[in-house]
C-alpha cells in the first residue's frame, strides 16, 4: 500500500524531499521583516544588559569614592544624615531666644515649573564636590607657612560713585580714629579706566600722608557687583582681613579686633542684619526653599550683614571657596557661566550678605555671630524719626561700625532736576555707559566717549535747588545721625523689629527708613541722642571729608546723583 511522501517513516535520507507546492512554501520560511524584528530585539536587549552593568558598575564605584571622602569631609552638614555632633553644632549657632512659632508661608513652588529643577537638586552634590577639591587648598596670595607676623589689614572695594565715600572713611580711619592698618583698595578695572584722575587724586593723597594703601586691580572678567567683595577677600594679600563697605565707619579704632578672644578662638567674626525667621523681608525663614537648596536643617538665627567681616584666610580657606561656590551660582556673569541663578531667580537669598554664614555653617565651621542685635542711626523731623544707618555692635555690646547704607555721603549737594531734559539725558547717558560696559569688559574709552555723543545733544544744565535744606557748617551732605534707637538691654531678641516706612512728608518722598516712626512705639527700645555720645562729632568730620573728596567726581567726570 502507498504512503503519502509527507508521512514516510522508510525514507531514504540520501534521497533528498520534494519541495512543497509553492502555494504551501510561505508557510514554514520566516519574512525578511520578522527576521530584521528579532535581530532588534536581540540588539536592544544586549544593549539594556550592557548600559545597565555599565550603571552598576558606575553606582559602585561612587559609593566607593564617597567612602573614601568621607573622612575629609566628615563635618559637612547634610540635613539627610544629621548625628548628634551636627545637631549640637546649629543648635549652638541657634539664637534661642527667637520664637520658633511663626506662621506658614507658603512655598515657593515656582522651580517646579523651570528646567533648572533638576540642577537645584543636584546642587548640594555639586556644593560637595567643591568642597572635597578643595581639602588641600591654599588661598592666593599666603604663604605656605605661617608668617610669625601675621598679615592684618583692611579690604575695601570701591566704584566710582563711591571714591567720595571711600576717602571719607580712609580719612577719619587715619586721621580721626588714629587706625594704623594698612588698607586694600579694590576696584574693577573696567570702571575705573574710563576715570583714571578719581584714582589718581586719592594715590596722591595716599603718598603724601603715608597712608600705607594698596591699589588692587580687579582683572577678572565677569567679576560684577556682590561678586567683588567674595573676589577681595579670596584673593587679598593680607592673611587676615577686616573687610569694610565703603559707606562704612568704625567709631573707634578696629585694631583690637584682631586680638580678641572671639576671632582668636574661631578665625571668624560675622555681624546680624536687621532681620530674623520671625521679621524678614528677604524670605528666609524655615518654610523656605533655601534651606533645600542647601541641605540644611533651617536656623534660628539673626540674618548676617555683611558690611564688616573679620576672617583669617588661611585657617578658612575651604569656608571661602564654598562662598565663592555659592557666588558664582548667585550672579551667573561671575564666571561668564549659564548656571542656574537659584539664589536669585527665586529670591532665596539677597547678593552675598547671608553666603558667609550659609558656607560656614555647611561645613561646620567655627565663627562667632555678635549677640548684640543692630541698633539704629537717624534723624528726627517734627518727631518723626527716620533711621538711615545700620549701627553695629563689638562682643562687649559697645557700638563699633555705622553703616550709612541708606543716605550715603557724596560730598556734593542733591539737587532737584528743574530742566527734566538734562537729567534724563544725564542718566540716559550713565546707563548706556553701564549696560555697555556690563556687556563687553574689553570697551576702549574711544568708545566710552562715542557712547556718550551717539544721539546724545549736549544739554547745558542750570543749577537748581537743592533737596536738602543748607546745614549750619555749610558741608553739603545732610546730617543723619541725631538720635539711636537700640533694643533694651532687659528686652528679648524675640521682640526685636525693625520697621521700613517712608517719613514723607518730614523726609523726602522715595527715603527708606528703617526703625520706626515715632520713638515712643515700642517699650523694648531705648533712644539715645548723638549729642551726647563720644562719637558725636564724627559725622561732622565725615561729612568735611567727603565734600573735599567730591573733586574726584569733577576732576574724573563722574556724573552726580
Amino acid at each position: 500500500m502507498l504512503r503519502p511522501r509527507g508521512s514516510s517513516h522508510n525514507r531514504d535520507p540520501l534521497v533528498p524531499a520534494s519541495p512543497l507546492l509553492p502555494q504551501y512554501a510561505s508557510a514554514t520560511s520566516s519574512p525578511p521583516s520578522r527576521t530584521r524584528l528579532h535581530l532588534w530585539k536581540r540588539l536592544m536587549l544586549v544593549g539594556c544588559v550592557l548600559y545597565s552593568s555599565f550603571l552598576l558598575v558606575w553606582f559602585v564605584y561612587i559609593d566607593k569614592t564617597h567612602e573614601n571622602d568621607a573622612k575629609p569631609l566628615e563635618n559637612f552638614i547634610s540635613a539627610a544624615d544629621m548625628d548628634e555632633a551636627k545637631w549640637n553644632y546649629l543648635h549652638a549657632h541657634e539664637d534661642v531666644e527667637l520664637r520658633s512659632e511663626i506662621p506658614f508661608a507658603e512655598l515657593e513652588m515656582e522651580f517646579l515649573h523651570q528646567n533648572n529643577s533638576w540642577d537645584f537638586a543636584v546642587f548640594p552634590q555639586k556644593a560637595r564636590e567643591a568642597v572635597r577639591k578643595a581639602q588641600d587648598l591654599v588661598l592666593p596670595n599666603i604663604t605656605p607657612n605661617r608668617d610669625p607676623q601675621e598679615r592684618d589689614g583692611i579690604v575695601m572695594v570701591v566704584y566710582p560713585k563711591l571714591l567720595a565715600s571711600a576717602y571719607a572713611t580712609i580719612r577719619a580711619l587715619r586721621e580721626v580714629l588714629h587706625c594704623q592698618l594698612p588698607i586694600e583698595l579694590w576696584y574693577r578695572s573696567q570702571e575705573m579706566k574710563f576715570f583714571p584722575e578719581a584714582y589718581a587724586q586719592l594715590q596722591e593723597w595716599s603718598r603724601k600722608n603715608n597712608g600705607n594703601i594698596t591699589f588692587r586691580e580687579i582683572g577678572e572678567p565677569g567679576v560684577v557687583g556682590f561678586a567683588t567683595k567674595v573676589f577681595a577677600i579670596y584673593h587679598s594679600f593680607f592673611e587676615r582681613v577686616l573687610f569694610l563697605d565703603a559707606d562704612n565707619v568704625p567709631v573707634r579704632d578696629p585694631t583690637f579686633l584682631f586680638g580678641s578672644p572671639e576671632f582668636k578662638w574661631t578665625g571668624a567674626v560675622f555681624w546680624p542684619d536687621f532681620w530674623h525667621p520671625s521679621k524678614t523681608i528677604f524670605n528666609i525663614q524655615p518654610h523656605s526653599l533655601i534651606w533645600e537648596l542647601l541641605d540644611l536643617p533651617s536656623m534660628r538665627m539673626f540674618e548676617q550683614e555683611s558690611g564688616q567681616l573679620l576672617v583669617d584666610r588661611r585657617r578658612h580657606a575651604v569656608p571661602l571657596e564654598l562662598v565663592k561656590f555659592y557666588m558664582s551660582h548667585q550672579l551667573v556673569k561671575f564666571y561668564m557661566s549659564h548656571r542656574p541663578n537659584h539664589f536669585d531667580k527665586m529670591k532665596l537669598a539677597h547678593g552675598d550678605k547671608d553666603l558667609f554664614r550659609f558656607a560656614w555653617l555647611k561645613l561646620g565651621a567655627s565663627f562667632h555671630m555678635i549677640e548684640s542685635p543692630p541698633a539704629v542711626a537717624g534723624k528726627v523731623v517734627n518727631d518723626s524719626f527716620c533711621g538711615m544707618t545700620m549701627v553695629q555692635h563689638d562682643a562687649q555690646g559697645d557700638v563699633l561700625f555705622l553703616h550709612r547704607n541708606s543716605h550715603k555721603l557724596m560730598g556734593t549737594p542733591r539737587r532737584k532736576a528743574i530742566n527734566m531734559k538734562a537729567a534724563a539725558i544725564r542718566r540716559a547717558r550713565n546707563k548706556r555707559l553701564r549696560m555697555k560696559m556690563s556687556e563687553a569688559d574689553r570697551i576702549t574709552r574711544d568708545e566710552a566717549d562715542r557712547i556718550t555723543r551717539d544721539g546724545i545733544p549736549e544739554v547745558t544744565e542750570t543749577p537748581s535747588p537743592t533737596l536738602d535744606a543748607p546745614e549750619p557748617d555749610g558741608y553739603p551732605d545732610m546730617a543723619i545721625w541725631t538720635h539711636m534707637m537700640s533694643l533694651k538691654n532687659t528686652s528679648s531678641r524675640s521682640n526685636y523689629r525693625i520697621k521700613t516706612y517712608e517719613a514723607y512728608p518730614d523726609f523726602e518722598k522715595g527715603q527708606n527708613c528703617y526703625g520706626m516712626r515715632y520713638l515712643n512705639q515700642s517699650q523694648h527700645f531705648v533712644t539715645h541722642e548723638f549729642a551726647n555720645l563720644s562719637y558725636a562729632d564724627l559725622e561732622t568730620e565725615l561729612r568735611r571729608f567727603a565734600m573735599e573728596g567730591a573733586r574726584f567726581y569733577e576732576q574724573a567726570g563722574i556724573m552726580g546723583r
